[in-house]
């Protein structure tokens, strides 16, 4: 099961204001939505095989919710999720992504030559700049190590002039998988250039957020962090690295830098939406139609 469906984010999402219901052993969350007593229910990473669809149905109508959006953790080779749903709810229609639909996962059941010589080339170059400039990688659940990367994070999305997580957020999922969680930090000189904030759930590591310095860039400190995290979760008896989203065609370069490190590129099923209310929905995606061609 992933971590956006375990008892730890359930418990997150609740602390931090989402109303949670159980379905079987998933749960969805709600948001509200402005001026009207109705809500929008989002399911992450769930299995559309495993879903109860009556009994979420019926929870759905007593969440007052418009529709849930679903994102599957079926691949998309495995199942078409509309044809799946077809005659298991009344409404379904293609939905909108909350998670990206790909990813990169690294086996860390191969040994570490087969894993460096899956890397390309130039990934490999780079991590081996980064070792020989003397970049060191420290994995921690120290409180302390927290704090520094919040504020390399909320620096980071100033400087990107994007819109992430508050440190009130943070704080909370590391409150909550405190035993699960830890923040790697790559530094030159005891100056943290690069940091990510990792859960471990299940068998797998997954990197959910990330920050780094404008200092020493030409220094590759990002390899040499994950190039650690991967001889860490080697060590510890995890048997994937998840680096949690990239854009399909590697258009920009953290996605590129992801790719780099050779794990196998995983596309998951398409998002799909229940429909609740049906006049609502065709409300609100219009509205969503029309503020993205004024916002792009």
């Amino acid at each position: 099961m992933n971590f956006l469906q375990s008892q730890q984010w359930f418990d997150t999402k609740t602390d931090l204001g989402n109303k949670c219901f159980p379905i079987g052993h998933y749960f969805f969350q709600t948001t509200k939505l402005p001026l009207v007593n109705k809500y929008i229910g989002y399911m992450p990473r769930v299995d559309l095989t495993k879903i109860d669809y009556t009994s979420l149905v019926k929870s759905a109508k007593e969440a007052k919710c418009v529709f849930i959006t679903i994102d599957p953790e079926n691949l998309k080779t495995e199942i078409d999720s509309r044809q799946y749903l077809k005659g298991k709810v009344s409404n379904i229609a293609e939905g909108l992504p909350i998670h990206l639909p790909n990813t990169v996962y690294l086996n860390l059941e191969k040994s570490e030559d087969e894993l460096l010589a899956n890397m390309k080339q130039k990934s490999r170059y780079n991590l081996k700049l980064a070792q020989k400039k003397g970049v060191k990688v420290s994995i921690s659940n120290k409180d302390s190590e927290l704090d520094l990367f919040v504020d390399l994070y909320l620096k980071t999305l100033k400087r990107q002039k994007y819109a992430g997580r508050s440190e009130n957020y943070l704080k909370t999922v590391w409150k909550h998988f405190r035993d699960k969680v830890f923040i790697a930090t790559a530094y030159y000189e005891e100056v943290p250039l690069a940091s990510w904030f990792v859960i471990a759930y299940d068998n797998t590591l997954t990197y959910v957020y990330g920050g780094s310095s404008e200092e020493h860039k030409n220094l590759m400190a990002p390899y040499a962090l994950v190039w650690e995290l991967i001889k860490y979760g080697k060590q510890n008896g995890y048997k994937i690295l998840d680096l949690f989203g990239i854009k399909q065609d590697l258009s920009d370069g953290y996605s590129r830098f992801k790719a780099g490190f050779g794990g196998e590129l995983i596309e998951f099923a398409d998002t799909v939406d229940v429909v609740i209310d049906t006049r609502l929905y065709g409300l609100i995606k219009l509205v969503y139609k029309i503020r993205n061609k004024l916002r792009f």
